[in-house]
């Protein structure tokens, strides 16, 4: 609803020349820990056929992490195992 609201706005903004920028922010992943995205996870870890918590440790943030050696990495730190491919 959010997505569809900034982006409707932003089309009327850009429609009467008002200058305005419409942006509206959603998590990159899943958040288990709301009832939505427990859900998510129960639904999802039972069609891989895997625990709900082993899907948890899987999962990987996307947002860029420092490295030990002062670069930025997208890959999940190596304690982490990679999600099941479905």
């Amino acid at each position: 609803m959010q997505m569809f609201l900034a982006g409707h706005s932003q089309k009327e903004a850009d429609r009467l020349g008002l200058g305005l920028r419409f942006m509206a922010l959603a998590p990159m992943r899943i958040m288990p820990e709301t009832g939505v995205g427990k859900a998510g996870v129960d639904s999802v870890a039972a069609y891989m056929g895997i625990q709900p918590a082993d899907f948890i440790a899987a999962m990987t943030d996307m947002q860029p992490r420092p490295t030990s050696d002062g670069r930025w990495s997208r890959s999940p730190p190596a304690s982490r195992k990679a999600v099941p491919s479905w």
